[in-house]
């Protein structure tokens, strides 16, 4: 079971380690290597389809990792919240941009339409709710630009996970039918992929890409906030 404020403590826990050195490992990270980070990350952004100029905001930043990599991938410019205070800290210190603690269910501190794309790179698995995930997608495109992205990855598949007899931590929610019913509702383009096809590997630790998946929700260039 997914309980927020144990997330929250145990991520702000992280933040206060000192022993700690790569930016992913304060967002536990430290099952991947670097290089397979790097790789993760990269092809990540191919997927999404960052380009230089870009205006990015991560809901659920954390210590800054994966803003980290787009930013040494591409020129972009970089903003995001987390609602571990302390990571938001490591965050600050690391990387040029604006961050604030918040939670991703309320951006009402970020101004409409403010950026090109918005980002959530393994954090839904932890919502605990179909509601929470509603309002957290629902802020997000508030904030995109019309004919922006909307990348939500790292999503834990509940119709796959019995492939593991040890499934990863977190929530086994969101099924698939529910992003394509909150994209018509949304008048959203959708595009859902299976984890495997951004990055895999046949051995060692691949973020279980097996049982996820990561999607885009696409803004009609001429639709409202």
């Amino acid at each position: 079971m997914v309980i927020p404020a144990e997330i929250r403590k145990e991520y702000n826990r992280l933040g206060e380690r000192r022993d700690l050195v790569h930016l992913k490992d304060f967002a536990r990270w430290g099952f991947i290597s670097s290089d397979d980070w790097t790789a993760l990350c990269r092809r990540t952004a191919d997927f999404i389809g960052v380009e230089d100029g870009d205006r990015l905001f991560e809901a659920g930043c954390g210590s800054g990792a994966f803003l980290a990599e787009l930013a040494a991938y591409r020129t972009v410019s970089l903003a995001g919240v987390d609602f571990a205070e302390n990571l938001v800290r490591i965050a600050r210190s690391h990387l040029s941009g604006d961050f604030q603690v918040a939670d991703i269910t309320d951006l009402s501190s970020i101004g409409t339409a403010s950026y090109d794309k918005v980002l959530s790179h393994g954090v839904f698995l932890y919502l605990d709710s179909e509601d929470a995930a509603r309002r957290a997608v629902l802020e997000m495109t508030r904030i995109t630009r019309p004919g922006g992205t909307v990348y939500i990855g790292i999503v834990n598949d509940p119709d796959r996970h019995a492939e593991y007899d040890y499934p990863p931590s977190g929530s086994f929610i969101l099924t698939r039918s529910f992003w394509q019913n909150l994209a018509d509702q949304e008048d959203l383009t959708l595009k859902l992929v299976d984890q495997e096809s951004i990055f895999s590997k046949p051995s060692g630790y691949d973020c279980y890409s097996r049982i996820r998946y990561s999607l885009l929700l696409k803004k009609a260039p001429g639709s409202g906030p």
